[in-house]
């Protein structure tokens, strides 16, 4: 099984030829933001999607580097492809 998380995680950066990865929202009438790194020197991010409903998501993390945010009781984990 795979452990799930309530925590803020920075994941990346990943390379442009990194296959998608799965992400997994238990939501517990929460959830979880991501968000893509938009500038390193300016610590910019862009909210990408908010999940609200419990599921499994394939996750298009190519070129990036990536913020999962829960909120609300909601867990997830993630798994790089």
């Amino acid at each position: 099984m795979t452990q799930l998380t309530n925590s803020q995680q920075v994941l990346g950066p990943y390379a442009y030829y990194t296959k998608l990865g799965t992400l997994i929202v238990r939501a517990n009438a929460g959830n979880v933001t991501l968000e893509v790194l938009a500038d390193q020197v300016g610590n910019i991010w862009i909210t990408d999607q908010v999940f609200s409903k419990d599921g499994v998501h394939k996750i298009d993390v190519s070129n990036s580097t990536i913020r999962l945010t829960p909120a609300g009781g909601a867990e997830f984990s993630f798994l790089a492809g």
